[in-house]
């Protein structure tokens, strides 16, 4: 588990990497059928006070950019570039 905050401190959500029956395997199906060539590194489940849902962590064509699946089953591009990959403050607990 890896809780996030932001950089004035306060906390924005816990995510919980997920693995093997855990994923949501029609969440895998959309991101096979939109990205044919990609390779899923790893998958976390979002839970926050205002917020839940799954980023899944790609790798396609070389480039590593985040999918973000919302409760109402939207997704959303995280760009390789976001603080998600750059610059957020994690306290980990291994």
């Amino acid at each position: 588990m890896t809780a996030h905050y932001t950089s004035s401190g306060n906390f924005e959500n816990f995510e919980i990497a997920l693995h093997g029956k855990d994923v949501p395997q029609n969440l895998v199906q959309r991101v096979q059928n939109s990205y044919p060539n990609a390779t899923i590194s790893d998958v976390y489940e979002i839970n926050g006070e205002r917020t839940f849902g799954y980023i899944f962590e790609v790798i396609d064509n070389g480039w590593l950019f985040g999918l973000r699946f919302s409760l109402n089953g939207s997704m959303k591009i995280i760009p390789y570039d976001d603080f998600r990959f750059r610059s957020r403050i994690k306290i980990e607990n291994d």
